[in-house]
């Protein structure tokens, strides 16, 4: 098998050329680590079909937070652009915001509204970027991204205390109701969204499961992204209700109970989407082709599990990669 056969395109750098469009697809981890991520300046959708709610509940954009913030979710408070918004930052970090419709004119705007151009090559200037997966944003045209807290039961040393903590308190079901219906009513509006969950580790807080029984029951799609530390029966169940993306930290890591783990989630069967994201610090590139490894030898892993490596960036300065070798970061992006 080769390595590009498991991974998960979900981004697509699109072209206006004499000879017709085309396009080239990447998934997250490609981008970032052969830095393509960058549409300063342009046109983006964020706000209109995407809404971030950070650990406070402050609603944004994106979680980029280009724009400022848009009211609070836990304060009953939401007022949204209504027309696309002009990117200020220099790189695009989050693989949620990188998935967003965008347009480097506002002449391409309703160009990444079309059926994505069939022919494929290279693309060095893209004119805008639309979502690899079509139907399923069809199905789903709206975002919600969602820290739900900060709290996580991990320390990577590479996690910004803004973003991970041992401290924050959990907020209470009656809380996140009420966050729901506001982001329901103002943003949804009606419309089937996708809600991606993230942290900090989303899974932590006691009424977690609750919520994403709510939303299913609505029609909405849910992603969890998490560190699977709850371990396989819990994760068993979340596969039946949600898309999971897990994240293997080399550093955290009980190593066995995280392949319990993903067994669990693929023995149920479920028609969600599963995918591991390894993040690989700078000399661990050898434990992380190990891990990769021993989940493709999971059964039925190499037909129902996207895996990928992703490198880090510095812990307080989140547009600059960390110090990797040459030959580190091209294995990296081999299996990105």
């Amino acid at each position: 098998m080769s390595s590009n056969e498991l991974i998960h395109h979900s981004v697509s750098l699109c072209q206006s050329t004499a000879e017709g469009s085309t396009r080239q697809d990447f998934s997250v981890e490609e981008l970032l680590a052969a830095r393509k991520n960058s549409w300063r300046d342009w046109l983006c959708s964020a706000g209109t079909e995407n809404l971030h709610i950070s650990p406070d509940g402050e609603a944004y954009a994106a979680t980029c937070r280009v724009g400022g913030v848009y009211g609070n979710v836990f304060q009953g408070r939401l007022e949204l652009p209504t027309q696309w918004i002009r990117c200020t930052k220099t790189w695009c970090m989050c693989g949620a915001d990188m998935q967003l419709r965008k347009a480097r004119i506002k002449a391409f705007q309703v160009r990444s509204t079309e059926p994505l151009p069939e022919r494929k090559t290279e693309i060095a200037e893209p004119d805008w970027v639309s979502p690899t997966q079509e139907e399923a944003h069809r199905r789903f045209p709206k975002t919600v991204t969602w820290d739900l807290s900060r709290r996580c039961n991990y320390s990577c040393s590479y996690c910004h205390p803004s973003v991970s903590n041992h401290t924050d308190a959990h907020w209470t079901r009656e809380k996140i109701w009420t966050a729901v219906d506001v982001i329901e009513s103002r943003f949804c509006r009606g419309v089937a969204s996708k809600w991606v969950f993230t942290g900090g580790e989303p899974t932590l807080n006691p009424s977690f499961m609750e919520v994403v029984d709510r939303l299913a029951a609505a029609g909405h799609l849910l992603h969890v992204q998490s560190n699977g530390s709850l371990g396989p029966d819990y994760f068993a169940r979340l596969a039946k209700k949600a898309c999971i993306g897990l994240s293997l930290h080399l550093e955290s890591l009980n190593r066995e109970r995280f392949l319990q783990t993903v067994e669990a989630m693929l023995a149920t069967g479920s028609p969600y989407w599963m995918g591991v994201r390894i993040m690989v610090p700078p000399g661990r590139s050898g434990e992380a082709v190990e891990m990769r490894d021993k989940l493709l030898r999971l059964p039925s892993a190499r037909e129902r599990l996207n895996i990928n490596m992703s490198p880090l960036y510095q812990r307080l300065n989140q547009d600059q990669l960390q110090e990797y070798s040459k030959s580190e970061l091209e294995l990296i992006l081999q299996f990105a």
